[in-house]
């Protein structure tokens, strides 16, 4: 999974959120990485203005798709936030 800043201002990540669904659109789970858990991961929770970070976590399970939410706060102090969906190809 790569995360990248687009807007010119450095983030530190806060949380990362992962809402699973499956084919019927119901929601099957959800996982929540706090700050220390998404470091953990990614081993920053720092991205510098108009970088990336990346990690090597593999989809696995039943859900047909995932909405990911990351949310931190800017250099300026702003929170900020990004949501995106990811749609799993079938194995």
């Amino acid at each position: 999974m790569n995360i990248s800043e687009s807007n010119g201002v450095g983030v530190t990540v806060t949380s990362l959120t992962f809402t699973d669904y499956n084919q019927e659109d119901e929601l099957i789970g959800t996982t929540i990485l706090d700050a220390e858990e998404f470091f953990e991961w990614f081993e920053t929770d720092y991205i510098p203005a108009f970088s990336t970070i990346q990690n090597g976590i593999v989809h696995s399970g039943t859900s047909v798709y995932s909405i990911v939410r990351v949310a931190g706060i800017d250099d300026n102090d702003n929170p900020v936030e990004a949501t995106i969906r990811i749609d799993y190809l079938p194995e």
